[in-house]
């Protein structure tokens, strides 16, 4: 549902906010940061709930891919359909079209 695909991107972008989060972090002490000021730049209260929300973020990602695969399918048959099989590998544009998925659900 729509209701669905928003929860499931908020929770995607929240976990690639961590991360980027982490590694700004990283880069700015010139070395790896401590789990508390890790936590402290994320505004989360300890690594059990950062990691949770890295972790539940993952998984929403993953759903949001694994439920529009048909999709990504239903339009390589179109384009196969529609006489362009021999321009077009059915494989190839079916690894694009995935591809594209991950993208868009980041």
């Amino acid at each position: 549902t729509p209701t669905e695909e928003l929860e499931l991107g908020e929770k995607t972008q929240e976990a690639i906010r961590l991360q980027k989060i982490y590694e700004g972090l990283e880069n700015k002490l010139a070395r790896e940061p401590t789990n508390e000021e890790w936590c402290a730049a994320a505004g989360k209260i300890n690594m059990e709930a950062l990691s949770q929300a890295i972790e539940e973020g993952l998984e929403a990602k993953n759903k949001l891919v694994t439920s529009n695969l048909r999709m990504v399918q239903g339009v390589v048959n179109v384009y196969i359909r529609n006489g362009l099989q021999g321009h077009y590998n059915a494989g190839d544009l079916m690894q694009e079209g995935i591809m594209a998925l991950i993208r868009a659900a980041e």
